[in-house]
């Protein structure tokens, strides 16, 4: 499996150096890693017949993280890389038999960034991908994805306007998709004089293949404001008006 391998990688890179900070032709490279291990006991005693039960935890964290940033040109930046988690847990209680427990979580992601005066374009993807095992535990995972985009158009003496979009899923096996969401919104901003105007478009889509159900939402919001001020700054005037309206939708089983 690609994660346990790439966790042995950024381990043998974290003992070499833990923290490693590279620059060279508009690239930054940078390795960090944490450790934390904790101890706890604790002693309870039962006052109807006065025994006394003990519990240790011994509990052990590693977090790995790398993260690359490279400017392609002076308006295009791209970033990239990942982090790793392993937690592991061993309980002993007196008289039962020892517990442990392991978790692991990998998160990798890239995104861009494509920027100049009038507009810009930025998106990314991320995975996360979970893995439990342990005493007693039946080994569970769990995988997500997404992926959004962003566009915005900043005109002179025009309205000016923003784009959103993200799409996540979710699943427990490689195969299946559980749960799917995708966002719109889509905002415009103008002002004029001593007034401003706001108007946001919002719309989600939503599917639960566990129930076979999907849920539609659109929300429209609207605001306008004034705002003036008279004798040199002495008395200021505000008023504003805010609207919203919204629809919902639903199919599949209740």
């Amino acid at each position: 499996m690609a994660g346990p391998r790439f966790l042995i990688t950024l381990l043998l890179a974290a003992l070499i150096q833990p923290l490693l900070s590279v620059s060279s032709h508009g690239m930054n490279l940078r390795l960090m890693s944490d450790w934390a291990y904790t101890q706890t006991s604790s002693e309870i005693e039962d006052r109807a017949d006065g025994m006394m039960t003990k519990n240790e935890t011994d509990r052990f964290q590693q977090t790995y993280r790398l993260d690359l940033t490279k400017e392609l040109f002076p308006t295009l930046t791209l970033n990239g890389g990942a982090q790793v988690e392993h937690n592991r847990t061993i309980s002993e209680t007196a008289e039962e038999p020892e517990t442990n427990s392991r978790n692991q979580q990998i998160l990798p992601y890239i995104d861009f960034d494509w920027r100049n005066p009038l507009y810009s374009l930025s998106g990314g993807y991320r995975e996360r991908y979970a893995q439990s095992k342990g005493s007693g535990i039946n080994g569970t995972k769990d995988y997500a994805t997404s992926y959004n985009l962003r566009g915005e158009w900043r005109p002179v003496e025009l309205p000016r306007l923003e784009l959103n979009y993200l799409h996540s899923e979710r699943n427990d096996k490689p195969l299946t998709t559980d749960t799917e969401s995708d966002t719109w919104l889509l905002s415009s901003r103008y002002e004029y004089r001593d007034y401003e105007f706001r108007y946001s478009f919002l719309r989600g889509e939503d599917t639960n293949n566990f129930n076979q159900t999907e849920t539609t939402t659109n929300t429209h919001s609207g605001r306008v404001r004034f705002n003036r001020s008279f004798f040199d700054g002495r008395v200021n005037m505000n008023a504003g008006l805010r609207m919203e309206y919204t629809t919902q939708e639903f199919s599949g089983n209740e």
